[in-house]
């Protein structure tokens, strides 16, 4: 890494690395470069030394904006061709700052320094939800000089980054505040840009059983291996271009499972088999859902595209920081439901609940999943059958969350300022309550706790009110720590995105059947009129706030662009 460099900075792969998201080769022109400057595509050499010089600047300096003047100095050539060199360079750097690749994040620039020339300014345009996707597209078009209204239902922004401050120290996100894989991520970038630290997650994660017992590490790994040897074998058995039926994980892992032991003629004990549940229930917790909905083919359909290398990152300040920094002088209307996007006409005329008719030239459509499945949007001409055939053929992936504070740090001498312990399941039916408890406060000063609901639990508290389960979960927590007396909690919460009637769901994953390319047919256009991001419409990173970001930032560059 470079002195003095942001150690998450890392635009440029070395020789011979491969396989971080949004990283670009040096000396390679990437596709959507080569669509924009063909003229380059037989000599790519003066290309790529100005993108790698404006990248390069972009990175040694995030906090303000780079301009063709900062670039022009280090310009040096000898010759004409410097002169072709500053001319380009203007091109060069407007492509870049559109495609949100520099002059981007939390930046914001004041009216008489647009980040592109007139010619771009010249549209009006709504934006529905101000959520993370949102908010970054309403950021980069603001930045560009276009006109933005953003249309918020609820009497907030942030969406499903919803972060609690009253607990004493410590922010509690009730929604995301993990950052999973902080290199070139646009998280980093915004906390650098804001000097916000991230908190490393550690690795070490005891598996604690009802009882009190620490797991042996020896069982913990082996148990590790088989489970992601039984991912290996899924991964295998999609090869096989016989199998054309797809089949919902849970029952595949099962089958594989069985078959092994058959074969092998390998005995599981008890408690193996528990640990082995733990493991189903983080990936439950991963997909958002129980394995019986999710699909065996595509459950984890975009690790075939580069992901965010590096740390995975607790979000100690909580999202919403760097959430209000980007709404920061927008023009954002909240209470303001959406009920209807007419695009028969030249212009879009979108109605809100309250009956007042907007009037814009092009409109972003960033609700969750949820809602496009509930058709909570009437569009007019309707969306295409492929178009709801690919929302229907993702599900909208549900967890709870719960967060407790603590007279006393009850947990410390047992977890030993481990970030995260386990919970092994005493049944499969209770894998998804309470499977994993977070350390809210790195800095061992707080007494506070989060853990999750997940899979088939999440039904199962429905029906509860908040004390039953706050109950449920201390219940576990004195199995966990039977040695000693756990002391009730001050405080707690517990969450309910599911019945949030403008979100209704935490992440999406591909359903039985379904498959990675209807996040790609989800964020398509209509007809250069209407616009789709949000998570569900990012193929390459589905689930996370980065995924959301990044999406409003792409429909930004599609929109300046039209």
């Amino acid at each position: 890494s470079v002195a003095g460099m942001n150690k998450y900075f890392q635009p440029f792969y070395q020789p011979n690395e491969c396989g971080k998201a949004l990283c670009v080769r040096p000396d390679v022109m990437e596709l959507d470069e080569l669509y924009e400057f063909p003229e380059y595509s037989r000599d790519p050499t003066m290309y790529l030394a100005l993108r790698n010089l404006i990248l390069a600047l972009w990175y040694t300096n995030c906090k303000e904006a780079l301009t063709p003047q900062k670039c022009i100095h280090h310009i040096i050539v000898r010759g004409l061709v410097r002169i072709r060199c500053v001319q380009e360079m203007e091109r060069i750097l407007h492509f870049m700052t559109r495609k949100g690749l520099i002059n981007t994040g939390i930046l914001s620039v004041s009216p008489d320094q647009y980040l592109l020339p007139k010619e771009y300014h010249n549209k009006s345009v709504i934006i529905v939800g101000a959520g993370a996707a949102g908010l970054a597209a309403a950021r980069q078009l603001h930045n560009f000089g276009i006109k933005v209204i953003i249309l918020e239902a609820k009497d907030r922004i942030g969406g499903r980054v919803w972060d609690d401050k009253t607990f004493k120290g410590v922010t509690v996100g009730r929604g995301a505040q993990i950052v999973n894989g902080c290199v070139n991520n646009p998280m980093a970038l915004m906390c650098e840009q804001l000097g916000i630290k991230m908190h490393k997650l550690g690795e070490k994660c005891d598996l604690i059983q009802e009882g009190g017992r620490i797991t042996d590490p020896t069982i913990d790994k082996r148990m590790d291996f088989h489970f992601n040897a039984i991912l290996d074998v899924v991964s295998e058995w999609r090869k096989d271009k016989t199998q054309h039926q797809d089949v919902p994980l849970g029952e595949k892992i099962q089958e594989i499972y069985k078959a092994f032991i058959q074969e092998s003629g390998i005995q599981f004990s008890e408690l193996e088999e528990k640990v082995l549940q733990f493991h189903l229930s983080n990936l439950e917790y991963a997909c958002g859902s129980n394995l019986s909905q999710v699909s065996a083919r595509s459950w984890d359909h975009n690790e075939f595209f580069a992901q965010f290398a590096g740390d995975h990152t607790l979000l100690t300040v909580g999202y919403s920081t760097v959430i209000e920094k980007l709404a920061e002088g927008l023009d954002i209307r909240l209470n303001f439901p959406v009920q209807s996007i007419d695009y028969s006409g030249e212009e879009v005329q979108v109605t809100t609940a309250d009956g007042t008719v907007w009037t814009t030239q092009k409109v972003l459509v960033t609700v969750p999943l949820a809602l496009l499945q509930k058709n909570a949007i009437q569009f007019n001409p309707p969306l295409s059958e492929k178009k709801i055939k690919a929302i229907n053929s993702l599900g909208a992936g549900v967890i709870e969350k719960i967060a407790l504070q603590f007279p006393y740090r009850f947990w410390d001498s047992k977890i030993q300022g481990a970030d995260f312990f386990g919970h092994v399941p005493p049944n499969s039916s209770q894998r998804g309550l309470f499977s994993v408890f977070y350390d809210m406060d790195p800095e061992g000063k707080q007494s506070i706790l989060m853990s999750v609901v997940t899979g088939d639990a999440v039904t199962t508290i429905k029906s509860l009110d908040d004390k039953q389960v706050l109950q449920q979960c201390m219940t576990v927590l004195r199995e966990l720590f039977k040695e000693q007396e756990v002391p009730d909690p001050v405080k707690f919460f517990v969450t309910r995105w599911s019945q949030d009637p403008w979100l209704q769901m935490a992440y999406s994953f591909v359903k039985t059947g379904g498959s990675g390319e209807a996040y790609d047919i989800i964020a398509e256009d209509i007809q250069g009129k209407v616009f789709f991001a949000g998570e569900a419409t990012n193929r390459h990173f589905p689930q996370t706030v980065t995924g959301a970001y990044l999406s409003g930032v792409r429909e930004a560059s599609k929109i300046a662009a039209f």
